[in-house]
């Protein structure tokens, strides 16, 4: 399977070596921004990969950074103004830092940036060459990617005070979407979700994945006219498809409990042990001297194989798994276990713990029997497995139970009450998620309903969070599924016309576990794509470009397509992952799954809105099922806990919110780098021949500002002012609106223009108006 990773890490050092400088000796400096990208693909313990290819790395505010004059300098910035200030600082002084430098911005160069870089005294001097780099994504996992510089995503596109900032947040999903088409090297054949025309009355915010799809395309279409060499010549995959859907999709699946072992560590777990953002989890073990210590483990492909393997596996299963991988440790070096020693599994810790040598594998492998233990503790304390799973189960299948059979006349409100409303040792949080699971499974209940479920958990009208219990609950409905019905008489949502299901559940099989029956959207629309793309009816899910040739000429099925609305049984389309079952069986892929398969299609699935970690499990299953090259995506990772508070602040002012795009940023460059600035300006501090160094390196204007220099020839006399470079396209610019950096938050609005642009809404707005 192709390795995000690796295609990104590959992609950017081909941007380093593109880049020809004297002797090949160029030094490389990022930002902050940059380092996150660099520190999710290349391992912080072995740096000789990427100084394979620069002299050295630095980071651009770094107090410590040398350079030398006669060599080169990359730079491979987040284009702002802070940045731009040091770089100008870098050749104020004598003798200058590089002797040239070569721009590679990521995308976000506006023309008010642009003509701030022009604006500095020195730096225009130096600029050999400027591109942009299409550098947008970040590889969470090999398959799965996030979208860069997104925060509060679910609040821009879903919150109506927040539209603001639509328009800016979509330009970035996009970037990011041709950031993994560039470097896959695939042109896909793009599909958007459709909502109903209910849904879309009740919230147009639905109509985002929409947006982006259209843009895409256009932007797609625009760099294959001036790349030749996109899409990749030599690629003889079956052409590729991107689904581009949104939250709202599957409400079920950010609400669910999930027993695989990724999902319980970070959905599951509160302890402060497990950072969820660095992906590192500390913990305590025996030492060989038999002292207890703090270590810290990450849990990344790149540092963690064991990690890899177990992730998503159900919880019982990698329990399993990892006692085994510790027995056969133990087995393969008996002559240096004491046996007489290990009475249970918990004493296993300890004798690994005492094995001299394998230290990178023993620290992986307590690192997970301690994180199992503790998964498992939280699962047996809050009843998760005994109480809680087998309801929500039964609500996911539409009230049928594993075998089948439909229950739902049993499955009464009555039995959701004893079997986990009235069990203390579920906790409150996991008794308000199924109420609102309830909630969609019943098509909406009235506000009393509500109200009187919370009091039967000790929710009553004086405890602290009964308000937002209920503003939690009725606030589904700016998503447009309103759970909360205004009357009794009022019909389901999910009635004709309304919002569609398109969650499965796994009947009538052994093999899997019951408490994991249930099989997100993504998977099964994943599954239906790469079966036939027909199967996913266009009305739902439209073809930017309408339906492919090549989809009416695979022939196999093509009466599927006078067929949109026949039902097909979920048992054809996912197949259990338990370790004890392996073999896949599916009847729609049994055709071309012996053959050999060269080089396999690629699947992309994007999400707006966030993503949960039982899909990432769903999408991982369809790659290795369907022996397809699958890559999901979105533009955040979310928990239940993260998808309940997101839904709470739908109703929230932008005020409250405290967006980080409202946050004022500071352009200010640190005081050593000020200070060189200061000084090389003041022309009766400078040597002779610093001053003859100076005029010479002022009078000879550089390769950039020739041809900037001839761009504004053309322009002269036009109303288009923008400037454009050769490999960067800047005709999307802004015109410089001259407002003072100062004023301006990190999206480059101000309360000024926030206010103009609410007057006259764009085309973004007037579609959520």
């Amino acid at each position: 399977m192709s390795n995000l990773i690796t295609l990104q890490k590959n992609y950017i050092l081909s941007v380093i070596d593109s880049v020809q400088t004297a002797h090949n000796l160029k030094f490389l400096v990022i930002d902050s921004f940059v380092l996150n990208i660099f520190e999710s693909i290349f391992p912080t313990n072995n740096t000789n990969e990427l100084l394979k290819h620069v002299t050295s790395c630095d980071l651009i505010d770094d107090i410590k950074r040398t350079g030398e004059h006669p060599i080169e300098v990359i730079y491979l910035l987040k284009p702002t103004k802070y940045n731009i200030k040091i770089m100008n600082s870098d050749f104020e002084q004598f003798p200058t830092k590089y002797k040239k430098c070569h721009l590679r911005f990521l995308p976000g160069l506006n023309m008010e940036l642009k003509n701030f870089l022009d604006s500095q005294i020195r730096l225009p001097y130096f600029i050999s060459s400027m591109e942009e780099v299409k550098l947008s994504l970040l590889p969470k996992q090999s398959f799965v990617f996030q979208s860069l510089d997104m925060p509060d995503s679910f609040q821009v596109f879903y919150n109506k005070n927040c539209l603001a900032f639509v328009e800016e947040y979509i330009e970035t999903v996009v970037n990011s979407l041709i950031n993994v088409c560039i470097i896959t090297g695939e042109y896909p054949i793009i599909r958007n979700y459709q909502p109903s025309e209910k849904e879309v009355k009740n919230c147009q915010s639905v109509c985002i994945s929409q947006l982006v799809a259209k843009l895409l395309q256009e932007r797609l279409d625009d760099y294959a006219r001036t790349n030749y060499n996109y899409p990749n010549p030599k690629n003889n995959r079956q052409r590729s498809i991107m689904l581009i859907t949104d939250r709202t999709l599957d409400f079920m699946a950010p609400l669910v409990h999930d027993f695989t072992y990724q999902s319980i560590a970070y959905n599951e777990l509160t302890s402060k042990k497990l950072n969820k953002d660095k992906d590192t989890y500390d913990y305590e073990v025996e030492n060989e001297q038999g002292i207890m210590e703090t270590k810290t483990g990450c849990f990344k492909e790149m540092y963690d194989n064991i990690w890899q393997e177990l992730r998503y596996l159900h919880i019982i299963d990698a329990k399993d798994n990892i006692n085994q991988k510790i027995k056969k440790l133990i087995e393969d070096n008996s002559l240096l276990v004491d046996r007489q020693n290990v009475k249970n599994a918990s004493d296993l810790l300890s004798v690994v713990a005492h094995l001299k040598m394998f230290d990178e594998e023993r620290r992986q492998l307590i690192l997970h029997k301690v994180l199992i233990e503790e998964c498992m503790k939280n699962i047996g304390e809050r009843k998760l497995a005994e109480n809680v799973a087998e309801p929500e189960q039964v609500m996911l299948s539409k009230g049928r139970d594993s075998d089948g059979n439909n229950v739902s006349k049993g499955f009464t409100l009555n039995y959701l009450l004893d079997e986990v409303l009235s069990v203390e040792q579920v906790s409150i949080m996991d008794k308000v998620r199924c109420i609102a699971m309830y909630g969609l499974y019943r098509g909406g209940l009235i506000e009393e309903d509500y109200v009187k479920l919370l009091n039967f958990i000790n929710v009553d009208f004086n405890h602290p969070f009964f308000e937002q219990f209920m503003r939690f609950y009725s606030n589904f409905e700016m998503l447009g599924c309103p759970i909360m019905k205004k009357s009794v008489k009022q019909k389901p949502f999910i009635e004709e016309g309304g919002k569609k299901l398109y969650h499965e559940t796994i009947l009538n099989n052994t093999e899997i576990y019951t408490t994991s029956r249930f099989v997100p959207a993504c998977g099964v629309n994943i599954s239906k794509s790469i079966t036939n793309a027909l199967l996913l009816p266009e009305s739902e899910f439209n073809f930017i470009k309408g339906i492919p040739v090549e989809l009416y000429e695979l022939g196999e099925d093509r009466d599927l397509i006078n067929n949109e609305n026949e039902e097909h049984s979920v048992s054809s389309i996912i197949k259990s992952n338990n370790i004890r079952s392996q073999r896949i069986k599916t009847n729609w892929n049994i055709k071309k799954e012996n053959g050999v398969n060269i080089e396999r299609q690629r699947i992309f699935y994007y999400i707006i809105g966030g993503v949960t970690h039982a899909e990432l499990k769903a999408a991982y299953d369809q790659s290795v099922w369907k022996n397809r090259d699958v890559f999901i995506g979105s533009d955040a990772i979310i928990t239940p806990a993260n998808f309940m508070e997101n839904v709470l602040k739908l109703s929230a002012s932008r005020e409250e919110l405290e967006l980080v795009r409202d946050q004022k940023i500071n352009d200010e460059i640190p005081v050593f780098f000020r200070n060189v600035t200061k000084q090389n300006h003041q022309v009766n501090q400078r040597r002779p021949f610093e001053d003859r160094q100076y005029n010479n390196e002022m009078a000879t204007p550089s390769q950039y500002m020739r041809h900037e220099g001839k761009q504004a020839n053309q322009n002269n006399g036009s109303n288009n002012t923008v400037s454009t470079h050769k490999s960067h396209d800047y005709s999307n610019f802004k015109e410089d609106d001259g407002v003072d950096d100062n004023s301006r938050n990190i999206n480059g609005s101000t309360a000024e223009n926030v206010e103009k642009k609410q007057k006259k809404p764009s085309k973004f707005r007037k579609l959520f108006k």
